[in-house]
Formats: structure tokens, sequence, C-alpha cells
């Protein structure tokens, strides 16, 4: 069965914090089909309004095909929709607002929650919040990360886009709880470590982008992981008959050959109720085949 595919794109915010570098995270809603109480960077689907002409007049920091070619996409107003749907989707699930040339006085913390909450409420647009506060969205304050597809056996699929931006230094978070369970500021570290402690839920797209930024000491070494640029798109690949449960990742030897008995392992293991990121230049013999994909 074939399931219809999404565009969905996911924004790193990150921030100085006391004891170095921190993300802000939100927890998936228990009432969520998909990936329920799991820990993610703000993100979610890309609208249809994200990429029209109206939302373009409001941005700033390359054109449609500037976007594109960073992507890798053949179509500019899908990379626009990309980049505008990570902006919204941050301001939608943290209050954070990322603008430019706000005039007059910029929004409190509370005039961003009641913005937000009537973009939520169908009140308002995105545009008209930006018309209003005669403000443009800066896409270049986006830096482009990775490139998540669903696997084939989910019936949600989701084609996303993962990129970091520097938090606003002058603005406070507010998680939305009609579809989060709240949001906080985590250090890579610390999220890593409450991962392996049973604390928190990290889908394998989450724990692999924490594990690269693992080391990272300022959020100027954060975003210098992202090249900015094409990147391969990482579709896990389940292996039947494996246990415990695995995900191949394209690197992995049997990505393309369920059968292979030697190379790099590169896959997804969920382990003791946790993925966990599995890594090695050789296969060992003791590890399980796979058997065909169906």
């Amino acid at each position: 069965m074939t399931f219809p595919m999404r565009d969905a794109s996911s924004l790193v915010l990150a921030r100085e914090g006391a004891e170095g570098p921190q993300l802000y995270m939100v927890q998936r809603h228990r009432g969520h089909v998909f990936m329920a109480q799991a820990q993610v960077f703000v993100g979610g689907r890309v609208d249809a309004m994200d990429r029209t002409t109206d939302i373009l007049s409001r941005c700033t920091g390359g054109t449609p095909e500037q976007l594109a070619q960073r992507l890798g996409v053949e179509d500019p107003l899908r990379a626009l929709g990309h980049y505008v749907g990570a902006l919204r989707e941050a301001f939608e699930e943290s209050a954070l607002l990322l603008v430019e040339g706000v005039k007059g006085m910029a929004p409190d913390a509370h005039e961003r929650r009641v913005l937000r909450d009537a973009l939520l409420a169908g009140e308002r647009s995105f545009v008209s919040i930006l018309v209003e506060l005669e403000a443009t969205l800066p896409l270049d304050s986006l830096r482009y990360l990775d490139h998540w597809i669903t696997p084939p056996f989910e019936p949600r699929q989701y084609d996303t886009r993962f990129f970091i931006a520097a938090a606003p230094a002058t603005q406070s978070a507010h998680a939305d709880l009609g579809e989060t369970e709240g949001g906080d500021w985590f250090g890579v570290e610390e999220v890593l470590a409450r991962h392996l402690a049973d604390e928190v839920i990290l889908a394998p797209p989450t724990l692999c982008i924490l594990e690269g930024l693992r080391g990272a000491r300022s959020v100027e070494e954060i975003l210098a992981q992202a090249k900015d640029s094409p990147v391969t798109a990482i579709r896990p690949r389940l292996l039947e008959g494996v246990e415990p449960r695995t995900l191949a990742l394209p690197a992995d030897h049997r990505y393309a050959d369920p059968l292979s008995s030697e190379g790099r392992v590169h896959a997804m293991v969920y382990e003791a109720g946790r993925w966990v990121q599995k890594k090695q230049l050789t296969r060992r013999v003791d590890l399980p085949s796979a058997s065909p994909l169906g």
C-alpha cells in the first residue's frame, strides 16, 4: 500500500546557556498518532500558504530559486514552503518569532502569545501578522542541516527538511499546550542522557541530529554543523526478520541488499525500549542477518 507523501520542516533553535549551547525541544502530545510523547524540535507540515506570492513578499535572504538550489529541489516554491514552514511552525509551537524590520515596539511575550493563539485558532494568517508588524522573514537566518523521509511502512509519510537557527536573544519561549505537552531548553548531552535513562523518547532523526551536534561548545559551533547545501536524503529501511528491530540507514551495507553479510554498519536499533544508533566500519559475524524485504 502506498501512502501520500507530505512536505514538512523542523527547526533546531539554539541559544547560549550557562554551561554551553541549549536547544529548544517540545514533547509531542500523548494523543498524537505519529511519534506520541516524543521529544522533538519544533516543526510540522508545510502549508499551502507557506509557498504563496503573498508570503514571498514578506521574505528576505534569498529568492525561491536560490532556496531550491540550497535544498536540491526543482520547484522553487516548494523550497520556499520548507523555509517559511520552519519559521511559522517555530512561532506556533514556541512563540518565538524570527523576524526582521519590525516597525515600532517589537511584540513582547504576551503579545506574541496572543498573535500565536489567533494563528492557531485560524483567526489570523501568518502573512497578516507579518504585515501588521511590518516585519519580514529572514530566510538566510536558517541553515539547512538534514533531510529525512519517513520509512515506507509508516501510514503517515513526511519528507522533512531540518534547519538550524539562533533563537532570538530577547524572546522567551512558550510551548503550545494544545499540540504539545510542554517545551524546554536542553543541552545536547543532557537530552541524550535523559534518553538513555528513559526519561524522554527520541525518534531516530532527532537522536541522529543530537549525536551529530555533540561536542559543540557554542551556538556558533552548533550552526557550523550545517553545510547549508544539498544533503543526501535519509529514508530508513526496516530489515525484515532482524531482532531487535533494526532500521538500516543509507550507509549500511544491508540498505541496498538485505542479504549482504559484510560491510559498514550504520543503523538504528530498538533496544530496551529506546532507539540506539549503531555504527561499525566492518560487519561482525555475530550480528543478525536479514531476510529479503517484502
